[in-house]
C-alpha cells in the first residue's frame, strides 16, 4: 500500500488507520501539556539541578521521537499525508485531526470487540514489515533469503519474526478478517515496499545514522517479544478452537524477507549503490527468482505456540515526570 496512490480526498479511511493518526494527536498533546505543566521547580538549594531539568528535557524529546516515528509508519501503511499533518497540528492545538482538514473521510466504524484485535494486526504487521526490512537494509541477507555474517542476535531476532507471524495470524483469525481488511493489513504492493526499504536504507547509507538502525534492530531482537507474543498466542488458541483450523494467514517472514530483498534490489538499481555485507562481500544486485517462490532455510512457525520460556526480566520506570 502506497501513499502515493491515495487520492486527495477519501471517503473512508479504516479504524485502526484512524486510531493510529489519533495517537498522533495524543503524543502532540501530551508533549504540550508536559512542556507547559511539569516543568521543574527549582528551589534554592538544588543548585544546578541538572537531573530535574533534563529529565523533564528528555522526556519531551522521547515524546517527539515517537510521534516521528508514528509518522513515518503512518505514512508507510498507506495514510494520507495530509492526514498525518493534520493530526500532527491537532496535537499542538488539543482538537481532533478530522477539524483540521475540510473533506475529512469517514471512519469505517468497527466493532468495539474487533477494534483492539485490527489494531494488535496492524502492529505486528507494521513490525514484521519493518523487522524485514531492518535485516536487509544492515547486510544480513544474501539474495536467497540466507543468513550471512555472525550475529548473536540473529537465533532471537527471528523467533521473534516467527512468534509475532503467529500472534498475527491467531489474532486474525479471532477477528474474522474481511478480503478487504486481509488488503489493507497486509497487502502492501511492490512500490509500497520500495518506499518502506528506502526509508530504512537511508539510515544505512548515512554512517552517522547507522547507529540508529542497529539500536532499532536490538530492540526487535529483544527475547521479550517472543515471550509476550506466545503468551498471548496461546491465550487465543486455549479460548477459541476455530483459530487452529483458520485458513486466515499473514505472508510469513520468509515471504516478507523476499519483498524486501527485491524492493532493496530495485531501489539499488535506480540509486546505483554498492551494499556490503558484515564480512565486507558486496552483497549482489540480482536476486534468484526463485527466492520469491521457494521458502528460505528457516523454518517459520515450528515452535509450539504455547511453548512456555522464561520471563524476561522486567524493565524499571524510566526516571522523570510521568506524562
Amino acid at each position: 500500500m502506497s501513499a502515493d496512490d491515495l487520492p486527495t480526498s477519501r471517503a473512508e479511511i479504516a479504524g485502526w488507520r484512524a486510531r493510529l493518526l489519533d495517537r498522533i494527536v495524543e503524543l502532540g498533546t501530551r508533549r504540550l501539556l508536559g512542556q507547559q505543566h511539569n516543568y521543574p521547580v527549582y528551589r534554592p538549594g538544588d543548585g544546578r539541578g541538572a537531573v530535574a531539568i533534563e529529565s523533564w528535557r528528555a522526556r519531551s524529546r522521547d515524546l517527539k521521537a515517537l510521534s516521528v516515528e508514528l509518522e513515518a509508519r503512518a505514512e508507510l501503511t498507506g495514510i494520507d499525508p495530509r492526514l498525518i499533518a493534520a493530526a500532527r497540528e491537532a496535537g499542538v492545538l488539543g482538537e481532533r485531526w478530522s477539524e483540521q482538514v475540510v473533506d475529512a473521510p469517514r471512519v469505517r466504524a468497527d466493532d468495539p470487540g474487533r477494534a483492539p484485535l485490527l489494531d494488535a494486526i496492524a502492529e505486528d504487521m507494521w513490525a514484521l514489515e519493518h523487522m524485514a526490512a531492518l535485516d536487509v537494509a544492515l547486510g544480513q541477507r544474501a539474495p536467497t533469503g540466507r543468513r550471512i555474517g555472525a550475529d548473536p542476535f540473529a537465533e532471537q531476532y527471528d523467533r521473534n519474526m516467527a512468534a509475532l507471524w503467529n500472534r498475527a495470524n491467531a489474532t486474525a483469525a479471532r477477528a474474522g478478517l474481511s478480503e478487504t481488511e486481509q488488503g489493507e493489513l497486509w497487502g502492501r504492493d511492490d512500490r509500497g515496499w520500495q518506499l518502506l526499504v528506502s526509508r530504512t536504507t537511508e539510515h544505512y547509507l548515512d554512517l552517522d545514522r547507522l547507529g540508529d538502525l542497529e539500536e532499532q534492530r536490538r530492540f526487535y531482537a529483544w527475547a521479550g517479544i517472543e515471550w509476550d507474543a506466545q503468551r498471548v498466542t496461546a491465550g487465543l488458541i486455549a479460548d477459541h478452537d476455530d483459530v487452529v483450523a483458520s485458513a486466515v494467514r499473514a505472508p510469513s517472514p520468509d515471504v516478507l524477507i523476499g519483498r524486501a530483498i527485491g524492493a532493496h534490489e530495485a531501489n539499488r538499481a535506480a540509486d546505483d549503490v554498492d551494499i556490503f555485507g558484515p564480512d565486507g562481500t558486496e552483497i549482489p544486485l540480482r536476486a534468484p527468482e526463485s527466492v520469491f517462490d521457494a521458502p528460505a532455510v528457516e523454518s517459520w512457525g515450528a515452535e509450539p505456540a504455547g511453548e512456555p520460556l522464561p520471563r524476561p526480566p522486567e524493565l524499571g520506570p524510566a526516571p522523570g515526570p510521568e506524562w
